[in-house]
């Protein structure tokens, strides 16, 4: 989605922008911690899907990067609970 793509860029620019003139290093660590950490969470969760058909099935694009997870209840033990 080439519009998502620029809305990405230009928030990601303006925020480089709004925090250039910082001084501390310990936030400027912080910003840089953040800016990589959105990027990992972008290329692991976000996935390009394609409507194929009007009752609602999408092909999903996914590739080597995408965390697929489980179906596993999260922040519990480690028994074999799984959602519904």
């Amino acid at each position: 989605d080439e519009q998502l793509i620029q809305v990405s860029r230009l928030k990601t620019r303006h925020e480089f922008i709004k925090n250039k003139d910082e001084t501390d290093i310990s936030k400027i660590e912080e910003y840089i911690r953040n800016a990589d950490d959105t990027a990992v969470f972008i290329k692991k969760n976000i996935v390009q899907a394609e409507l194929i058909d009007p009752n609602g099935t999408y092909r999903l694009r996914l590739n080597e990067h995408h965390e697929l997870g489980t179906n596993k209840y999260p922040r519990t033990d480690q028994s074999n609970k799984t959602c519904p």
